[in-house]
């Protein structure tokens, strides 16, 4: 064994007896122990990591994937879901609660395809904007200011005139 449980005591500190690990039984036992909290520990920096991320708008979904998916092992997909939700934008998180991923893989996949079904959308109406700038010329501004100042000119000498200086 490598990384968190290489080192076995010679006794068990997890049961009331303190029995020596020289059996697979005591050895099991001890190993469930070790395990179940050193999950629990990493379960409760994995949601406080989680409730602080964000799906950014510069990401895309493998970006995300790829921050997320470290801290995945930790943690139940139904656990992960809430947060996974919290962190997309809300146009985003409606399209996915509406396919309801069934694990974490169909849950990115399905990030993937409303990405990029966005994008298209995104990438038509700016194409739709451009077309219609091009073909209805707006009047300049310029000559609607001019036009009032000088309506407000004529009037403000109007009323100094009709009724004394202000």
């Amino acid at each position: 064994m490598t990384g968190k449980y290489t080192s076995v005591l010679v006794n068990d500190p997890y049961t009331l007896e303190n029995l020596a690990i020289n059996t697979s039984v005591t050895f099991l036992t001890w190993f469930k122990k070790k395990y179940s909290t050193e999950i629990v520990e990493s379960k409760w920096i994995v949601e406080r990591f989680l409730s602080q991320e964000q799906f950014n708008s510069a990401d895309t979904p493998d970006m995300y994937r790829e921050r997320i998916r470290p801290y995945l092992t930790y943690i139940s997909y139904a656990d992960l879901l809430p947060y996974l939700y919290y962190h997309l934008f809300e146009n985003i998180e409606v399209q996915m609660r509406m396919n309801s991923p069934a694990d974490i893989n169909a849950f990115f996949n399905s990030l993937t395809i409303i990405c990029c079904e966005l994008n298209q959308k995104q990438a038509f109406q700016i194409r739709q904007n451009k077309k219609v700038q091009k073909t209805s010329p707006l009047k300049p501004l310029k000559d609607i200011e001019e036009i009032n100042t000088t309506a407000l000119f004529k009037e403000l000498y109007n009323l100094e005139y009709r009724d004394g200086p202000i």
